[in-house]
């Protein structure tokens, strides 16, 4: 409305700029939003990487079957029809794919959203203490005495560790017979 009641071209042009720093901010809220409901839930995780296993059906009943822990169906529904919906998994041909081979967020922002997502991780860990064989989990723990000048270091190179780990093993070929781990 301002922009058609302004006269002068310099004005037009500043409420121009306005709208489009609006419209910039709205887009990085809107894949803030988009990217927090990702890590809402472990599973949309787990179904963006069952995605690339040979033969993916987008089905709930497919995905219930492959996934340790039980989730309702309904939400496991919703979750693939974000998943598409928003491109974090795509059909190719006859087959599936998750869109990028590797998904990271900052593990320097105190967000509430990564926060519950760890607390998740960390309950399937410790559930798959009980319901899983040594063959199929590796949990272990170090305790060990550091010079609070290190915690830096330490972190720095715990951070490189999972970007190499990530690097190596997250973007395999889906070998038949996969399973997301």
């Amino acid at each position: 409305v301002e922009h058609q009641r302004a006269h002068a071209v310099s004005e037009k042009c500043q409420l121009e700029d306005q709208l489009f720093q609006l419209r910039k901010t709205r887009r990085k809220v809107i894949q803030h939003q988009i990217q927090d409901r990702y890590l809402s839930d472990w599973f949309n995780v787990a179904i963006r990487e069952l995605a690339r296993a040979s033969g993916f059906e987008p089905t709930a009943r497919w995905i219930a079957k492959r996934l340790i822990k039980k989730v309702d169906l309904a939400r496991l529904q919703r979750s693939v029809d974000f998943l598409l919906e928003h491109g974090f998994i795509r059909k190719v041909g006859r087959n599936f794919a998750s869109a990028e081979p590797v998904i990271g967020s900052s593990d320097e922002i105190a967000s509430a959203v990564i926060r519950n997502y760890h607390r998740q991780m960390i309950d399937l860990a410790r559930e798959s203490i009980a319901n899983l064989s040594l063959a199929d989990r590796e949990l272990g723990a170090v305790t060990f005495f550091l010079s609070p000048t290190r915690v830096r270091e330490l972190k720095q190179r715990l951070k490189e560790f999972r970007i190499a780990l990530n690097e190596e093993f997250g973007s395999d070929e889906a070998p038949r017979g996969g399973d997301v781990y």
